[in-house]
């Protein structure tokens, strides 16, 4: 056996175990970990997904921790071609400013108040209007925002914090909350009377009135009832820092730290792909056809033939249930002109092969990496393969751009008929 083909049954065998793989782990304790972890979960509560917390808590060794945390990191960098992570930055300036100034007046840390939450999630406010002296109120902090629509925010909205018998301000809610709340002195106030609470309020601090109503200003709910949209606004405002952050590359972080090589593992790049099964109908066999697509693949530049290039390593493997069937490895090197690289660069490559399989139902696992920028894709999927009823069979549609002469080649992927149809997994 060579070294080569040892390597893959070793994949071949972990790969059935990866599913359970994160339940097995015997997390440690937050407080157990470096003080420079510690600080890192600190930093990243108001952003940090679930499953990315989980992955973190189930890593065994602080090298892992620190590559996981460069990965995390990089999955929320808005410019990845420049050495700066703008994101980082602004991130730990918030982490800096809030353990500064919102700790005063309570025992607990800045990022752990409610207005310590709230600017490291939105940011300082574009304005904050004070109400620190006005006879009959608590002191009320109203923070103005504009809002971001992507994330389904409103153009603008208020966030107001209110201080009841000292201590921190707390996070104000016009439907939990009320304008009630907001008095000193409620004796004889008719709580349930919102239209009498706006005027008392209004004629107090005008324009703490309308946003003790609702989180829009200018915004005067129908018969002065707090506005029902104050819940579906604050679940965006708390959802809108995990928006569009896909946590795979966590999970396939825990999963494949034993398979790809520690260089690989902040560099996860998603990937689109396409499986089919295709009869042929001169063997009476079937064919697993596939490609894979990395959604980016970094270049470099062969300056003696004046050629960029990417190198790819493909390894394959086929199980049914836990019994290893068929895989395999194989390089794929890329060379094209300069005047390519536009192109490449915009559609990217798409590496595809095919191999028999027989009828059952299998795992299949494509390992795709990137010698060039140390990247990898990972494609898992579930196939069926039915049994044929003699040489030909009618197999499912494969959806393609166009059709190439392919009569007399062998081993072609989506050849069907002498015509290999060409497809685009995106």
């Amino acid at each position: 056996m060579t070294k080569t083909t040892r390597s893959l049954a070793g994949l071949a065998l972990l790969v059935p175990l990866l599913a359970g793989f994160l339940a097995a782990q015997a997390k440690v304790r937050e407080k157990d970990l470096p003080e420079r972890h510690q600080e890192w979960l600190k930093l990243t509560t108001t952003f940090i997904l679930p499953a990315e917390r989980e992955v973190f808590m189930a890593l065994t060794g602080d090298r892992e921790r620190d590559i996981f945390i460069e990965a995390f990191w990089k999955q929320r960098d808005p410019t990845e071609a420049t050495p700066q992570n703008e994101y980082k930055d602004e991130m730990e300036q918030r982490f800096k400013y809030v353990n500064e100034f919102y700790r005063r007046g309570t025992v607990r840390e800045g990022w752990m108040t409610d207005m310590g939450r709230m600017h490291m999630i939105l940011g300082p406010p574009r304005s904050i209007e004070r109400f620190e002296a006005t006879a009959g109120l608590y002191p009320v902090h109203v923070w103005y925002y504009y809002g971001d629509p992507a994330k389904g925010l409103p153009a603008n909205f208020v966030v107001i914090f209110f201080q009841r018998g000292g201590g921190e301000f707390k996070l104000y809610n016009p439907i939990s909350d009320g304008p009630g709340s907001l008095f000193i002195d409620t004796k004889g106030v008719d709580l349930t009377d919102h239209q009498s609470l706006y005027e008392k309020i209004r004629q107090m601090a005008p324009t703490l009135a309308t946003v003790s109503l609702s989180m829009i200003p200018g915004e005067l709910p129908y018969g002065y009832s707090p506005s029902p949209q104050t819940g579906l606004i604050l679940a965006k405002i708390f959802d809108s820092p995990k928006k569009d952050i896909n946590p795979a590359y966590a999970t396939h972080f825990l999963n494949y730290k034993g398979i790809v090589s520690t260089e690989y593992l902040t560099n996860y790049v998603e990937s689109d792909a396409t499986v089919e099964i295709v009869r042929d109908a001169l063997l009476g066999m079937d064919f697993l056809h596939f490609s894979i697509s990395p959604r980016k693949a970094s270049i470099d530049y062969y300056e003696p033939k004046d050629q960029y290039f990417c190198n790819f390593k493909l390894s394959v493997s086929l199980r049914r249930g836990e019994a290893v069937v068929f895989q395999y490895a194989r390089d794929y090197p890329f060379y094209f002109p300069p005047g390519r690289v536009g192109t490449i660069q915009a559609n990217g490559v798409a590496v595809q092969d095919l191999f028999p399989v027989a009828e059952g139902k299998f795992t299949l696992s494509i390992l795709l990496q990137n010698a060039v920028g140390k990247e990898f894709s990972l494609l898992e999927k579930d196939i069926d393969v039915p049994a044929a009823d003699g040489p030909v069979a009618l197999s499912d549609p494969i959806v393609g751009y166009g059709l190439q002469d392919a009569a007399g080649a062998s081993g072609v992927p989506f050849r069907v008929l002498g015509r290999q149809i060409l497809t685009d997994p995106k």
